[in-house]
């Protein structure tokens, strides 16, 4: 895809971020592999398009406790908690 995905954090410590609009959980998962990152606690999903919401189903199956946030009023796919 076109789109981009982003991984917040703060500091120096990457294992405390989140994803921002994963669309395509593979690369995302290469991006963990790459940085060492062991665990994803939530996801951001700014709207309920494909090319950013495509990944979130994935994302809770590969990570059972993650918490996925959409708006309200999107009905974001796989979202497990609005916004």
């Amino acid at each position: 895809g076109d789109n981009l995905s982003y991984y917040v954090f703060k500091g120096e410590n990457m294992q405390d971020g989140f994803h921002v609009d994963v669309a395509e959980p593979d690369k995302v998962m290469s991006f963990m592999q790459a940085f060492n990152l062991q665990k994803q606690s939530h996801v951001i999903t700014t709207h309920k398009h494909g090319d950013h919401s495509g990944g979130n189903k994935a994302m809770r199956k590969m990570f059972t406790d993650i918490k996925v946030y959409g708006g309200e009023l999107d009905n974001v796919p796989g979202a497990t908690n609005t916004v």
